[in-house]
């Protein structure tokens, strides 16, 4: 396609990664004796290569070396979307995925149901959603860095995450320890590398500590909560400077209205039945432009379904119009896309592209 498909960090949440209701860590407020005794009690199981005491400002990466780019992705940034998408109907946008720009807002929408499981095809690329025994999610994609992965989760008897592979990354993420429903400790593995990781929550944030085998402090990440909500992740410098990652801001009905990182800021706008109609994208860095602003603007039928998409990007307007086969149960399975771009003042077709989604018993 004329067009060239951007991939870029999302969501969520939502989209991807973006769901209307996340399920976050609301921390709880200091307790002095208690945070002592956990204290104790985590540094009697860290393993002695984890000093859980050790300070985390002191030793920490320079900032100015650390981009989301070149960072694993963090641990409770992943976990939090792990445990917090919310699929049902009212909460489609919830894996919206931002790139390409021509997927439909509802590619990953199912039924909240045991054991059900959609796969997305479009060109070389595959999507994959699915639920467990318990209706608990056992497979979803999670933005990072600028790419999609697919993250792989099997949990306990409390149906809380224990182990977290990253599929496409061959990298494995387990939870050592949960206090109540919170985690506390985490070892990652990825091709011979292993760190342990420590969280500590104080107030309205929590400090996530990464440590080498050996203790030594490689990387801290910061994240401040406001009403339960998410609202910035930090990478913290040993000389107390910061990076900002990710910030986020909510709209009265806690959908998320601006997601930006370092570069990027994305605007979503929704109508009054909670969906998806307007996502404008623009550089933060106005010198250093990444070729992907854009102003999208979304066109339902009247049973919700996306029937146009247009608006304009740094090539000029464009315009996407879908076409739909569904399923016994009324599910949409294949999806004709018409491209539009404009050439010498006036939209002229482009190539189509094919969208198939198979929907199946895990």
């Amino acid at each position: 396609m004329k067009r060239s498909v951007v991939i870029f960090t999302f969501i969520i949440w939502a989209v991807g990664l973006l769901p209307a209701q996340n399920v976050s860590i609301p921390p709880k407020q200091p307790n002095i004796s208690g945070a002592a005794q956990n204290e104790k009690k985590r540094a009697a199981a860290t393993p002695a290569a984890t000093p859980a005491a050790a300070s985390p400002v002191a030793a920490a990466t320079p900032a100015a070396a650390v981009t989301a780019e070149a960072q694993p992705i963090p641990f409770l940034y992943l976990w939090n979307k792990v445990q917090g998408w919310n699929v049902g109907q009212e909460e489609r946008t919830g894996f919206f995925l931002f790139e390409p720009a021509l997927l439909p807002p509802d590619l990953l929408a199912i039924p909240e149901e045991k054991n059900l499981s959609v796969a997305v095809a479009y060109e070389n690329n595959r999507f994959e959603l699915a639920f467990d025994a318990s209706g608990k999610l056992a497979l979803v994609p999670i933005p990072w860095a600028g790419v999609y992965t697919t993250v792989v989760i099997r949990r306990n008897a409390a149906t809380l995450p224990i182990n977290m592979e990253l599929r496409d990354e061959k990298t494995r993420i387990s939870v050592l320890e949960y206090e109540d429903d919170r985690p506390l400790r985490f070892q990652y593995e990825r091709e011979g590398e292993r760190y342990f990781g420590v969280l500590r929550y104080w107030g309205s944030a929590v400090d996530e500590s990464w440590y080498s085998e050996t203790g030594e402090l490689k990387t801290l990440y910061q994240y401040t909560w406001s009403d339960s909500r998410p609202v910035q992740l930090e990478n913290i410098a040993s000389d107390g400077s910061s990076i900002s990652l990710l910030r986020w801001e909510y709209n009265a009905y806690n959908h998320i209205a601006v997601m930006s990182d370092e570069k990027v800021q994305t605007s979503f706008f929704y109508d009054g039945k909670n969906r998806l109609v307007r996502v404008i994208r623009s550089g933060i860095i106005s010198d250093e432009p990444d070729g992907s602003d854009y102003d999208r603007n979304f066109q339902y039928d009247e049973l919700g379904r996306l029937v146009r998409q247009y608006g304009r990007n740094e090539e000029g307007l464009f315009e996407y119009r879908y076409q739909y086969s569904f399923d016994s149960q009324g599910r949409w399975i294949f999806c004709r896309v018409q491209a539009w771009f404009e050439q010498f003042g006036r939209l002229v077709p482009g190539s189509e592209s094919i969208i198939t989604r198979t929907f199946s018993r895990r």
